[in-house]
């Protein structure tokens, strides 16, 4: 379970370093006057729009499709950073939920 608990904050602080990164960009190009919010669904297609039709095809073949259309396309139409923020809290609560839980020491005698 700590490793559970690792795994989910390290991933938080990911997404909250890619959320920072974000922030920034969005600032320069607010400084610069070439626009504000650019969505995540649209940075991620401009770096690599294959990963995201794998990233499709992948939750709606092998996990539930309402997923894709109820929680993962509203996350990709938001701005960058304020979806990297969400799935950043996610995380973090998922790390500290996972120390609540007792862990038993010994499965077998």
């Amino acid at each position: 379970m700590n490793f559970l608990r690792t795994f989910a904050r390290s991933l938080g602080g990911f997404f909250l370093g890619l959320a920072v990164f974000f922030i920034v960009i969005e600032l320069i190009f607010l400084i610069s006057g070439q626009g504000l919010g650019q969505a995540l669904g649209l940075s991620w297609y401009k770096l690599n729009s294959g990963g995201l039709n794998l990233f499709q095809v992948v939750i709606q073949r092998f996990t539930f499709p309402g997923i894709w259309d109820y929680i993962v396309v509203p996350l990709l139409k938001m701005p960058a950073w304020k979806s990297l923020n969400a799935l950043a809290i996610l995380f973090f609560v998922m790390g500290s939920l996972l120390r609540r839980i007792p862990v038993r020491k010994k499965f077998f005698r």
